[in-house]
């Protein structure tokens, strides 16, 4: 038996995994986690580049996927420590601030350069995951679920993770005050490991 930890884009895979192994899943934690975009009444809850990449997807499939080809060699290269202040700009407050100490930044974006570094196609697989049905419903994964969502989350508004909340029918919901997408699993990871434990 083991316990999950799942991270933004790795929410579909910890639920997936407790649905189809609930006698193995002690418990997940899903922290600033993806709801199932396929379910969604709207896309407001969602950056606008998730918004015009699901809207692009539904009508020139073909096109998005020739721009993830494209914005391969960008988005596998490391970026220079002199450009970092240029992206936090465009960040919620809560979350530049923790990502400006470098250890912080490398943690956030090594492991995303490193999904684009040999080939865009396992960044299309996920995408593709995220945007078509999951095969089961959040209602179905009977697990014990603690649910992180920062009130300041703007790639995943905190309604979705509400909404998410009241449809996991074993769900601890921790809505907390200030945190971002990022700052949430970086300022609380410790807390977030103690009640994933206990």
């Amino acid at each position: 038996r083991f316990r999950i930890l799942a991270i933004s884009g790795g929410a579909p895979y910890a639920y997936a995994t407790g649905w189809m192994t609930p006698e193995r899943v002690k418990k997940i934690s899903v922290v600033s986690g993806a709801p199932p975009l396929d379910r969604l009444d709207d896309l407001e809850g969602l950056l606008p580049i998730h918004r015009r990449m699901l809207t692009l997807r539904a009508s020139r499939p073909g096109l998005l996927k020739s721009l993830f080809y494209l914005a391969r060699p960008f988005a596998a290269m490391r970026m220079p420590i002199r450009l970092r202040p240029l992206l936090l700009k465009f960040l919620q407050p809560c979350d530049a601030n923790v990502l400006r100490e470098s250890r912080a930044f490398d943690v956030c974006f090594e492991s995303a350069r490193q999904a684009w570094r040999s080939s865009a196609s396992g960044v299309i697989a996920d995408a593709e995951i995220y945007a078509t049905p999951w095969g089961f419903a959040l209602e179905e994964v009977r697990v014990p679920v603690a649910l992180w969502h920062g009130t300041k989350d703007r790639t995943f508004a905190p309604r979705l993770a509400k909404d998410m909340a009241t449809r996991l029918p074993n769900c601890d919901f921790h809505l907390v005050e200030g945190a971002g997408h990022y700052s949430l699993p970086i300022r609380f990871i410790h807390q977030i490991l103690a009640d994933l434990m206990a």
